[in-house]
């Protein structure tokens, strides 16, 4: 874990993880994304088709936080690795 201004950033390995044990807070990052604060979000999943299966080791966010996402942000690019690249809506992808 590491501290950036007064906030605590967690590995997403296991956010959700800590999230669903009620040890991190999810809300103040649920406002940020809501808040469109983040100028890129990476994700290793494409929210707007999600696999129901989805490994367990694969990161992902809380449910509050992919639907702020749908709201907010749009898929500007997915990598051949495999990560998906959201930015805020009605921004250009640059």
């Amino acid at each position: 874990m590491e501290r950036l201004r007064g906030r605590i950033d967690v590995e997403m390995l296991i956010y959700n993880w800590l999230v669903e044990a009620r040890v991190v807070n999810p809300d103040p990052v649920t406002r940020d994304i809501a808040a469109v604060r983040f100028s890129t979000i990476l994700l290793m999943e494409d929210v707007d088709h999600r696999d129901p299966n989805l490994n367990v080791e694969i990161s992902t966010l809380p449910e509050a936080q992919i639907n702020e996402i749908r709201r907010h942000y749009r898929l500007v690019e997915r990598n051949a690795i495999g990560i998906y690249f959201y930015k805020p809506i009605g921004l250009s992808a640059e």
